[in-house]
């Protein structure tokens, strides 16, 4: 822990893109509304593309592969991981089935613009293309850990492969 803490501090203080420290408060399990077994994780939270996929994993909140902060940024949202504050979600090409994956954060990169619908769908769309929403298939019905995260036409709310609940980890179990 204190070495993670250690490396926050050391980001911070060389003018990282972050904004502002975050605080226990600000970290969030994205939890499926389909299956609420299942969070949405990083791989491996030191990769990056291609290596750092993002996909379901059965929920561990004390696992920070799977707690991220949702920081607003004017009118979009940059979603960061807990395990290295240094990465966030991001897309290749902001196209059908284009797969989540871990990159540097960055103000400029409109690929790590997100919006999310807290208060109706809890949808993750894209802030540049809000027609696109992360989705994960359910082929069989029959989630699977390890299942990737992509890109596809958001439904409005009608499919929960869509929909994520914000739920803090230690609120996990209730």
């Amino acid at each position: 822990r204190w070495v993670l803490q250690d490396a926050d501090d050391f980001l911070y203080d060389q003018g990282s893109a972050l904004v502002g420290k975050p605080i226990e408060d600000d970290f969030y399990l994205l939890v499926s509304s389909k299956d609420r077994e299942f969070c949405i994780a990083a791989k491996d939270p030191y990769a990056r593309h291609p290596d750092g996929e993002i996909l379901l994993m059965r929920c561990n909140p004390s696992d920070p592969k799977q707690i991220w902060t949702i920081e607003t940024i004017e009118d979009w949202e940059r979603i960061r991981l807990k395990a290295n504050l240094s990465l966030c979600m991001h897309v290749s090409r902001l196209e059908l089935l284009q797969a989540l994956h871990l990159e540097e954060c960055s103000d400029l990169q409109k690929k790590q613009h997100w919006k999310y619908d807290k208060s109706g769908t809890g949808e993750i769309s894209s802030a540049k293309n809000e027609n696109l929403c992360v989705e994960f298939e359910n082929g069989d019905d029959c989630l699977q850990e390890g299942t990737p995260l992509e890109l596809l036409p958001c439904s409005g709310g009608k499919k929960s492969e869509q929909s994520f609940d914000l739920v803090r980890p230690g609120n996990y179990w209730e």
